[in-house]
């Protein structure tokens, strides 16, 4: 009897199971393995390949097998007597490290395994230790099916089924909603600042897109959070990296059989970028070689397509913030001193949650952080694109914007003191109207301490009047006329 669990790593979905026999092997030969503990995690709360490695220079090594846990070959032998599964879905044996909470020798049993045996559930502290464990990946191209045929394996008796399964099938369920409602979009993206790949993206921007994202979240079981990798077990990016990929292949798989490619066959890719872009969307190969000196441009132009989509944006978890912070030499300027206008003016960009102004996240910070991520309540699916789409949407209301957009990471931009007053009584109204955030420095919009234009006067000295008349043609102007008289200038102050 096995327990089939059900894994996300490295875009496919991994199979591994349980083995019933196996744990009652293992109960039994528990003494023995207390005295080999040295070869597992000890005492740490957490162990990694380095902590485990070190000493013999083996990470891979150090890491120790799942005691009960199904061979490859065990599993892959229970999967094709259910009839469900065949030589083209099972792909090549893998493997997964995942934290799994134990004691510190041996990992728990997952709950359907326990409950199938009737083992009391442990009365200590759990410990979470690394284990590695033989898989089975699913075909990409067939994992889709694959999910949503596994229903049926639900109510076999042959074998059990842990949370992980059940909740991805319900993820395939999620997937095949919004291809049937056409709910998916041509995207584009930029690996490592190189590559150029064109792929088919979900559209979750909705209301009830939102709301099964939530509840997917929300109801994901610990274990599908468990594998060791980048992500430091957040819901969010395992599942946009699931949606997205399932999405993608399936889209791409349908368009092939019906030999989309052909229809661009006659068009040249390399002075074309319509047909550079399409190239890498219909045909097997995902790789999109931009027309000479304009991939950027090409990236920035496809965000800001999608942006269109979306006009206010109200729809997406975080929406685009502005932030003005004025001149550090302002600060030491006196009361009535004018803010030079070369003096330079920070207008940064953040991604800022809808349901709380508080919680904000810098640009900075997004292009650094790879993937989605989870802050405080709130998903945010592919931030990057998200802050080029607003990014583009705000650039139609605010064109100084568009100087930006040519950079592979925008955070900022600068502005002049002239500039800066312009942004806060003109385009600061406007850009919140639009459903844009904007911070301002605190002393806007005290009566006390208002922005405001002076005009400062300079008076020359009689000779230079005199010199400047002289040397004039004489032309009407009067010896003591205001223009000869004093200079003036408009300045910004505080």
């Amino acid at each position: 009897m096995l327990v089939l669990h059900a894994n996300w790593a490295d875009n496919s979905i991994h199979l591994w199971a349980e083995s019933v026999e196996g744990f009652c092997s293992e109960q039994m030969t528990g003494d023995a393995n207390e005295e080999n503990g040295a070869n597992n995690a000890g005492d740490q709360p957490f162990s990694t390949p380095d902590q485990a490695g070190a000493g013999n220079g083996d990470g891979e090594s150090a890491i120790s097998a799942h005691p009960f846990a199904a061979t490859s070959e065990g599993l892959s032998h229970s999967l094709m007597e259910t009839g469900q599964f065949d030589s083209t879905v099972l792909r090549e044996p893998g493997s997964i490290e995942l934290n799994l909470p134990g004691d510190t020798h041996v990992p728990w049993p997952s709950d359907h395994l326990a409950s199938f045996i009737g083992v009391d559930e442990p009365s200590d502290d759990p410990c979470l230790s690394l284990w590695r464990i033989e898989t089975l990946r699913l075909s990409p191209g067939r994992t889709l099916e694959t999910l949503l045929g596994m229903e049926n394996l639900l109510a076999d008796r042959r074998m059990l089924h842990g949370h992980a399964v059940r909740f991805w099938i319900v993820v395939a369920r999620f997937v095949v909603d919004l291809l049937e409602d056409q709910r998916f979009i041509p995207s584009m993206n930029q690996y490592r600042g190189k590559d150029v790949r064109g792929s088919w993206q979900p559209w979750l921007h909705d209301d009830e897109a939102h709301r099964r994202v939530g509840a997917l979240l929300t109801a994901m079981p610990p274990v599908v959070r468990a594998v060791h990798n980048g992500n430091d077990h957040e819901p969010w990016p395992i599942l946009e990296e699931a949606l997205s990929t399932l999405t993608n292949i399936t889209v791409r798989k349908a368009l092939q059989a019906e030999d989309y490619i052909e229809s661009i066959e006659a068009r040249d890719p390399n002075t074309d970028a319509l047909v550079s872009w399409l190239a890498g969307l219909l045909d097997e190969n995902d790789r999109i070689v931009p027309p000479p000196g304009i991939g950027q441009t090409m990236i920035h132009d496809v965000k800001r397509w999608i942006g269109s989509l979306d006009q206010r944006g109200q729809d997406l978890p975080l929406h685009l913030c502005f932030k003005l912070v004025e001149p550090v030499e302002s600060l030491s300027l006196g009361e009535l001193e004018p803010i030079s206008d070369d003096m330079v003016w920070r207008l940064s960009f953040h991604l800022q949650s809808h349901e709380d102004d508080e919680v904000f996240i810098d640009a900075e910070q997004v292009w650094n952080k790879q993937g989605g991520f989870y802050l405080k309540g709130v998903a945010a699916h592919k931030p990057q694109e998200i802050l080029l789409t607003e990014l583009g949407r705000a650039s139609r209301l605010y064109t100084k914007i568009e100087s930006v957009l040519t950079e592979a990471s925008p955070s900022e931009m600068s502005l002049t003191t002239r500039e800066a007053y312009e942004f806060l009584i003109e385009m600061k109204p406007l850009l919140e109207e639009s459903g844009f955030g904007v911070i301002t420095p605190a002393w806007w919009g005290d009566p006390s301490a208002q922005i405001g234009a002076r005009l400062f006067i300079d008076s020359p000295d009689l000779e230079e009047v005199r010199r400047r008349d002289s040397s004039s043609d004489g032309g009407g102007r009067s010896l003591l006329g205001l223009e000869s008289l004093v200079s003036y200038e408009w300045k910004i102050a505080v």
